[in-house]
């Protein structure tokens, strides 16, 4: 995702704006997370992924991470059921969605 639409998104706060370079380090971040996924669908607003839950603390401190820098357009919900995890992740904008689905493989930008 260039840094410019991830900046759009965030909105116009300054605090807001990050690099190309913080951009590319969140891609290889979350890269990691759907490259272990058992699972991953499209869900109303947004993707599901199911996760092992060997990976548990690490997922859970990528989406507290992730809800501090997105949270004004981001909704992520966190259960974990014997042994695995399962993510909803959900935007609230048209926009948003279209880029997690494409950033999972379940759609383009």
């Amino acid at each position: 995702m260039p840094a410019r639409l991830f900046n759009a998104l965030m909105g116009s706060k300054s605090e807001g704006q990050v690099s190309t370079a913080t951009v590319l380090n969140w891609r290889l971040e979350w890269s990691n997370v759907w490259e272990i996924a058992a699972d991953v669908h499209p869900i109303r607003g947004g993707v599901r992924l199911v996760l092992p839950a060997l990976h548990y603390n690490e997922i859970v401190d990528l989406v507290n991470r992730e809800m501090q820098c997105c949270g004004s357009w981001l909704e992520m919900n966190l259960v974990r059921q014997d042994d695995v995890i399962i993510l909803d992740t959900i935007a609230s904008t048209d926009q948003g969605q279209s880029i997690l689905r494409a950033l999972v493989g379940l759609g383009e930008c």
